[in-house]
């Protein structure tokens, strides 16, 4: 498994524990609300992270890099 996969992988599984904190009216659970905001973040840091892995495999340079 690839470090791309693996962080692919993770975000799902971040995203399921995302769905179990909201109702069927995709409210978030109050006494949840602590879980899912970190798990926000959690998903936010990992889909920062995959796409700066899919732009070094493209070559394109990253956030601050020189040309």
């Amino acid at each position: 498994m690839t470090a791309l996969q693996a962080l692919k992988s993770e975000l799902r599984r971040v995203q399921v524990a995302q769905v179990k904190c909201v109702d069927k009216y995709n409210i978030v659970i109050p006494f949840r609300r602590y879980e899912y905001n970190l798990l926000i973040r959690e998903g936010s840091e990992i889909r920062n992270n995959i796409e700066f892995m899919e732009n070094l495999q493209a070559g394109k340079p990253g956030i601050g890099a020189r040309k």
